[in-house]
């Protein structure tokens, strides 16, 4: 099993809508960014790289600490990988 962790920040979340970016670690520099949906417990966002070329979609739940759901993977609009598993904790 390969995990990687990367941080996400969320810079603006109103109306249902989210947008921010992610940076590998704290003190780096971002990695992509994020745009999306939220609802009542619901999430589904899309990471893309700063290369523009890889994009991760992203589905899933939340609750008041934490999310998960599934991700696929593509580059240039094409499958890579998935669905993954993925899990997230509010700091």
């Amino acid at each position: 099993m390969v995990t990687d962790a990367a941080i996400m920040e969320i810079t603006s979340h109103a109306n249902g809508q989210l947008a921010g970016f992610v940076k590998a670690n704290p003190g780096s520099g971002s990695i992509g960014s994020v745009a999306g949906t939220t609802s009542s417990d619901n999430i589904t966002f899309i990471f893309t790289h700063i290369s523009g070329e890889r994009t991760v979609h992203f589905t899933g739940k939340f609750s008041r600490n934490a999310m998960h759901g599934t991700a696929i993977a593509y580059d240039n609009g094409t499958y890579v990988s998935g669905p993954h598993n993925w899990t997230a904790q509010r700091q």
